[in-house]
């Protein structure tokens, strides 16, 4: 058994290594737990075992790698899976349905079966070299069902299982007493059909079970129920800011998702507040798409005089707002935009909004952000680090600075708390739940209604102390 954060670095490093890696197992031996990972063609095999024994060397007694395009250092499936031991990796489920396979025909074997077994991948089906004296077609599927049940790993439909090959093919062997028989079978009914290995491992582990296994479907829009509570504080126009903010995100359904936004606090020693609302759809590999809308309010901010009597105008400032957002996953980076109107104590407007973010590691995300509204413009550029803390893993720090229309200048600089399953930041931010709408949104307002003060004759209300209308 290996502790959690050994367990989450194998997963994320197998998740990201640039060729696909096929499996990862924990096996226990005499000496302690070994690791082994499952890859195919030569020069990948060795490049992931430098890099793998870079990783994990100090942490584990052994540590393997197989080629699984190749028989070498692999006699059969029990040489791999007979030693017991947890996946860790196995992102197809192919190797779990492999296992079942073998485990399958050594429990047909202990019923008094004596032939042998092949599996063709391209027509995923199983053959029995002898029937007679039994019913051991159904009796096999029967428990190769059961074993892949038991792992995690069913089936869509229970597996074919006939008492000869059709046609032309070779099939691959399934257990350690087939791949030890003779090469090739009597000539009858199963001649040609040939019992090898390295179809098995070639075909079998690194595609042959895909074609078994259900689709794979898109993962759900929002991997679980989360939250995220955060605080940022800093300088928006030369006036202090500080403000909290927090978000829920709950599943609807496998492919959509919502998201529910709030934030308060103080900007330039007034009162401010705001809500948000998300309903989107995402697929975590390729993008997002859905609907927001928002409501900011700042009280009791002095406009000035801004009527013709030349009183003094102290009313609150408030912006609604509603659109669109999108977001397309590029491997490391993310592109994504927001566009639509807003209205409230300024004349009502369109928005739009750009964003390209990159992750250098997955727990480190830069970004640099165009924002258009109401006539201006403001350029921001961020970063956000998650320290994967072993006390407070869902904690990350941000900073972000931006320069917009007539001097506007913003730096603000906080912290974040994830809750929900640990997870890394790019993980976080494609599975779990998107950018929030505030504070983000809130220099829109400020820079807007700051703007407008020096500037422009808004008549925001024509009594001393008068409060504008939402």
């Amino acid at each position: 058994m290996i502790k959690k954060p050994l367990r989450r670095a194998i997963l994320e490093f197998c998740n990201r290594y640039s060729t696909p890696i096929l499996f990862a197992r924990l096996q226990a031996t005499a000496a302690g737990p070994r690791l082994v990972f499952g890859i195919a063609g030569a020069d990948a095999a060795a490049s992931l075992r430098a890099l793998a024994e870079l990783a994990f060397e100090d942490a584990f007694a052994a540590l393997d790698v197989v080629d699984v395009s190749s028989a070498d250092g692999v006699e059969n499936l029990e040489h791999l899976f007979g030693q017991g031991g947890e996946w860790l990796f196995d992102p197809t489920l192919a190797l779990r349905r492999a296992e079942a396979a073998a485990a399958a025909a050594n429990a047909l074997r202990g019923e008094g079966w004596t032939g042998r077994i092949g599996f063709e991948p391209k027509r995923r089906i199983f053959y029995l070299e002898d029937t007679a004296g039994g019913d051991w077609l159904n009796r096999f599927q029967v428990l190769l069902t059961e074993e892949a049940g038991r792992r995690g790993a069913e089936f869509v439909q229970p597996p074919q299982v006939l008492p000869a090959l059709p046609g032309t093919g070779a099939p691959a062997v399934v257990d350690r007493l087939s791949c030890r028989q003779e090469v090739s079978a009597p000539a009858g009914r199963f001649a040609g059909f040939r019992f090898r290995l390295k179809p098995l491992i070639a075909a079998i582990l690194g595609l042959g079970f895909l074609n078994m296994a259900q689709p794979a479907a898109a993962e759900p829009a929002v991997s679980e129920l989360n939250g995220k509570l955060g605080a940022s504080g800093g300088s928006l126009d030369g006036k202090g800011s500080g403000i909290g903010f927090g978000s829920v995100t709950a599943p609807l359904g496998h492919s959509f998702g919502l998201q529910l936004d709030a934030g308060a606090g103080s900007i330039d020693s007034n009162a401010y507040w705001g809500t948000g609302a998300h309903l989107f759809w995402r697929d975590p590999s390729v993008g997002l798409l859905g609907l927001t809308y928002s409501y900011h309010r700042w009280h009791d901010f002095d406009f000035g005089y801004l009527n013709p009597t030349n009183t003094p105008v102290v009313a609150d400032a408030f912006m609604h707002r509603a659109g669109l957002e999108g977001e397309w996953y590029l491997s490391r980076f993310t592109l994504s935009g927001r566009g639509g109107y807003q209205n409230g104590t300024l004349n009502g407007d369109g928005y739009g909004q750009l964003k390209l973010k990159y992750y250098a590691t997955d727990d480190l995300a830069v970004h640099t952000t165009a924002d258009h509204f109401g006539g201006q413009n403001l350029i921001r550029g961020g970063v956000e680090y998650r320290p994967n803390l072993e006390v407070l893993s869902g904690l990350s720090l941000f900073a972000e600075g931006g320069y917009g229309s007539q001097d506007y200048a913003m730096g603000q600089a906080g912290i974040r708390l994830y809750f929900g399953k640990p997870t890394t930041l790019i993980g976080r931010d494609r599975r779990s739940d998107p950018d929030s709408l505030l504070p983000e949104e809130t220099n829109a307002l400020v820079q807007q209604i700051k703007n407008m003060r020096r500037d422009q004759p808004y008549a925001v209300s024509t009594a001393a102390g008068g409060k504008g209308k939402d």
